[in-house]
C-alpha cells in the first residue's frame, strides 16, 4: 500500500475484514511528509475480499483488496 503524507502527520491504516472486524493495523503513528509504502502480510488470512482504511490529519480515505493465495 502506497500513500503520501502532504505534511507530517499521524497515520492510521488498519485492515478490516467485510463484516467490519480490524484484523490488523499496518501503521499507527507520526509519519514525516512524502511518499510512503507498507506492506501486508496476510499469509494467515483466507483468501478473500478486505477493506483497508487510511487515515492522516483531516483525510480518511477506504480501499478494498483481493488476497489470492
Amino acid at each position: 500500500i502506497r500513500y503520501q503524507a502532504p505534511e507530517a502527520a499521524h497515520v492510521r491504516i488498519a485492515v478490516f475484514d467485510l463484516a467490519g472486524r480490524e484484523i490488523t493495523r499496518l501503521v499507527d503513528s507520526r509519519v514525516a511528509a512524502g511518499y510512503h509504502e507498507v506492506t501486508w502480510d496476510g499469509g494467515q488470512f483466507a483468501s478473500g475480499v478486505y477493506i483497508y482504511r487510511m487515515t492522516g490529519g483531516a483525510h480518511v480515505m477506504t480501499r478494498r483488496m483481493v488476497l489470492i493465495k
